[in-house]
């Protein structure tokens, strides 16, 4: 237990070193979060895709969205991947009635996958600029407005839009509202300095003939919007973030859901870790990315499953004790000891969770600042549970990923 401890110390302390990072690079870039939309004077063009599959009750409203963007040309592909619950019969009757001439409709006779669904709508896409949006999420009317002007950069090979929670109706969505929140806080930090590795498939826009230079969406893969983001990055392509161009997505609501999502997200990480650790890893062609942050990411899965294993092991054995004294000596009878119960706790980890817990409420606090107009209430209640359990959930799907992937469990959606 002592070797363990000493390698979450120092797991840890390279950790505390890079969110003293963020907060510092925070500091350096005061206006980071300031609206100020940049508007190109001939926009280009731009083709949206929304791959589907049995979305037939909720796509409506991605739809609703869409036709209500500010943007002067863009198109609407909405590929069907082989659903059985008519989603291209309620996509069909919604462009009928809209009368959108702008939006079009693809279907798959068999199921293939997102990734597949995807690069049919880029090889049908009219445009230079493709936009990939989940078929469960909705975006703000100025949306793309915010996005394509990064694109004038020719070395911009794709922009993400802030994700914003659209169902906090639980104690687990709420935690995910909070957990969405500090992502774009840390996300629009990240493309600063040229490290950000992921296009979230919720909102992402690409450049079309960058997608056809790297050789389109991996069909293979559960999690094709890090693969891609990954494969732009090996080709030298810059990948940015806009905190202001603002799209909200359905997260899940009930445990199996959001286990099996987080399971798919984890598991293609580390796949994709291992894939791309000969491109990125302590490379100096990729600079900074692949010298100090892509080699950080293994620090970051390891503080998570360390950290679990400590506080569940030390902590278990510290509130063992101190049950036992309870138990033996009672409360209000031979004096329960509140000094002897302080000493017989383990500090460091106490002292690790002191330190999270002060930078992770000031990082909130600063995260609010990206909270899409409109959305009511903090959630403090849950924002309790999210910097002191929720860590320890983290860990234990990390972990539970790393034994699937060991074990060779088959990956799925």
């Amino acid at each position: 237990m002592d070797l363990v401890l000493a390698i979450l110390l120092l797991l840890v302390f390279l950790s505390f070193f890079f969110v003293l990072v963020w907060l510092g690079l925070y500091v350096l870039e005061p206006d980071l979060f300031s609206p100020s939309r940049r508007r190109s004077e001939d926009l280009p063009s731009v083709s949206i895709i929304v791959p589907a599959y049995n979305e037939a009750d909720g796509i409506v409203k991605c739809l609703e969205s869409l036709a209500r963007l500010e943007y002067p040309k863009y198109e609407v592909i909405v590929v069907d991947d082989g659903s059985k619950d008519g989603t291209s019969e309620v996509v069909r009757s919604f462009i009928q009635r809209e009368d959108l001439k702008n939006f079009r409709l693809i279907r798959h006779e068999q199921n293939r996958g997102k990734a597949a669904a995807v690069n049919t709508g880029i090889r049908n896409a009219r445009y230079d600029l493709v936009a990939v949006l989940d078929a469960d999420s909705h975006i703000s009317s100025d949306a793309l407005l915010w996005i394509v002007p990064h694109f004038e950069d020719p070395r911009v090979g794709a922009v993400s839009s802030a994700i914003h929670v659209r169902n906090p109706v639980n104690l687990l969505s709420r935690l995910q509202w909070w957990e969405y929140l500090t992502t774009n806080f840390y996300r629009a930090l990240m493309a600063v300095i040229d490290v950000l590795y992921v296009t979230p498939g919720v909102l992402s826009v690409y450049r079309k003939s960058v997608l056809e230079e790297v050789g389109l969406f991996d069909e293979k893969e559960i999690s094709e919007d890090l693969e891609i983001a990954l494969r732009i990055k090996a080709h030298h392509y810059k990948i940015l973030f806009e905190p202001n161009s603002v799209t909200f997505t359905e997260v899940p609501t009930r445990f199996k859901d959001y286990w099996r999502q987080r399971i798919r997200w984890s598991r293609g990480f580390i796949r994709n870790f291992v894939k791309y650790w000969r491109t990125f890893g302590l490379s100096r062609e990729y600079d900074l990315f692949g010298m100090v942050f892509f080699p950080f990411l293994l620090i970051y899965v390891a503080v998570w499953v360390i950290y679990l294993l400590v506080s569940l092991l030390t902590g278990w054995q510290d509130w063992y004790w101190s049950l036992q004294q309870l138990r033996y000596e009672g409360i209000l009878w031979d004096g329960f000891n509140l000094r002897d119960f302080l000493l017989s706790q383990n500090y460091v980890i106490l002292y690790i969770t002191a330190i999270w817990l002060v930078t992770g409420l000031f990082i909130a606090k600063e995260s609010l600042k990206l909270r899409a107009d409109g959305q009511d209430g903090l959630f403090l209640k849950e924002f309790l549970v999210f910097i002191t359990l929720y860590p320890l959930l983290a860990g234990i799907i990390w972990l539970a990923s790393v034994v699937y992937e060991l074990a060779g469990v088959r990956r799925s959606w």
